[in-house]
């Protein structure tokens, strides 16, 4: 019996990946106005960009983070050599105080950064629905390319 089920449900699954590829053999592209391939070029630069400045400060939140690393391990150390000593901690804790506010603000960065990588995925999302497997004229692209270069149009 279930040797039966197993052959029925590979015959069924073999069955449906020739279908979807003999349906998507058959679909052509979507073919796009001038306009909405502009629209589909722009949202892709567009989304190009802001995932160049995001990485950007995602580099340089790295760093801070980092550098905050390294800075906890002095302190440390400091606090320690201020407490076999028994001497005044006010500056020391000052001092702690500050690096704390330091790393709330890498946390509220970290956070800032996450929500616009969010942002932008689901930007990527929309971009991929609408322009994903179209279909477009050649001289549309070349005349597009051309505007955002700024040069004239023929």
């Amino acid at each position: 019996m279930k040797t039966t089920h197993l052959t029925l449900l590979a015959c069924l699954a073999a069955t449906s990946v020739a279908a979807l590829a003999q349906q998507a053999a058959k679909t052509e592209p979507r073919v796009v106005s001038r306009d909405e391939l502009r629209a589909c070029m722009n949202s892709e630069s567009a989304i190009a960009a802001r995932k160049k400045a995001l990485t950007e400060k995602n580099a340089k939140l790295k760093e801070e983070q980092a550098a905050i690393t390294a800075d906890s391990a002095a302190l440390k150390d400091e606090g320690e050599k201020l407490a076999e000593n028994n001497q005044n901690m006010d500056r020391y804790n000052r001092k702690v105080r500050t690096h704390n506010q330091r790393i709330d603000a890498a946390l509220n960065a970290g956070k800032a950064i996450n929500a616009e990588a969010e942002a932008i995925n689901k930007e990527a999302v929309a971009y991929n629905q609408n322009c994903t497997g179209i279909g477009y004229r050649p001289e549309d692209k070349e005349a597009i390319l051309k505007e955002m270069a700024g040069a004239p149009k023929n």
